[in-house]
């Protein structure tokens, strides 16, 4: 029971201390414009990191405490972003962090206490490099692009002023989630899920908002209400990227393998 206390705090620690820096780092506006607190979503967090514990400590016995935890985790993700709370990047990243949290926080307690298996779980974990090596892994980083997007030119008159507004792209947030399932030693089947998202940002210099009408009130300047233009962030833009294929594998020893893979999406 100690060594399971000390596991889980530590993975409480690790979790709240990621999801918190990158919160108020990032300062991120949520969709429904009230905090700038959006990234990543720490209810989905917490919720993965629960879940990941419980899969850890009960998966070994009945596959449906994972099956049950992270569905429960899954819908809490979800949600959050029904209720206009979060971007689907929080999520996807809070996801990633609950459940990395978790590997950390096993980790570290089991290194730092000294902590062994015992002879039970030992004969759990023993392998054999033959073994079919089907597997399940969860990726996740950010990609950079051009800041600048180009857009069509607004002009308050006909060959008037221009507006001069911009497109800012942002960073990207990636996640992934791939697996295979080997029917022997050397061949299997399998996939992976891949889903980037990119927030999109309108930019209008002050020098250039005194030839709009940007307040709406259509009294001044082009014949449209400009002002909801200024500032407007999109719903991020999202790529999502599935392929499907074969898996191989060849065991160099019992701690090695050499893998391949051809997938087509």
């Amino acid at each position: 029971m100690e060594g399971t206390d000390s596991r889980n705090v530590f993975s409480a620690a690790l979790m709240a201390g990621f999801v918190n820096a990158l919160k108020y780092t990032t300062k991120e506006t949520r969709p429904d414009n009230s905090s700038n607190n959006s990234f990543p979503s720490g209810h989905t967090a917490t919720a993965f990191m629960c879940a990941t514990i419980l899969h850890k400590e009960y998966g070994m016995i009945s596959p449906w405490f994972s099956i049950g935890g992270y569905t429960f985790a899954g819908l809490t993700g979800i949600t959050r972003q029904l209720n206009n709370r979060h971007w689907i990047g929080d999520v996807l990243v809070g996801a990633g962090i609950g459940m990395i949290s978790t590997d950390l926080g096993y980790f570290l307690s089991d290194l730092i206490f000294k902590r062994k298996y015992t002879d039970t779980w030992k004969g759990k974990t023993d392998y054999d490099r033959y073994d079919a090596p089907s597997f399940l892994s969860f990726s996740m980083g950010a990609a950079s692009g051009p800041s600048l997007l180009r857009t069509a030119e607004l002009y308050d008159t006909e060959n008037g002023s221009p507006l001069g507004m911009k497109l800012k792209a942002g960073t990207a947030t990636t996640v992934s989630i791939e697996g295979a399932y080997f029917f022997n030693t050397y061949f299997g089947i399998g996939g992976r899920l891949k889903v980037a998202t990119l927030p999109i940002i309108a930019d209008i210099p002050e020098e250039n908002k005194k030839f709009f009408d940007m307040d709406g009130d259509r009294y001044q300047g082009a014949p449209v209400n400009m002002f909801l233009l200024d500032g407007l962030e999109s719903d991020h833009l999202g790529m999502f990227d599935m392929d499907l294929g074969v898996y191989g594998s060849y065991p160099v020893s019992r701690h090695f393998l050499i893998g391949s893979k051809l997938l087509i999406g």
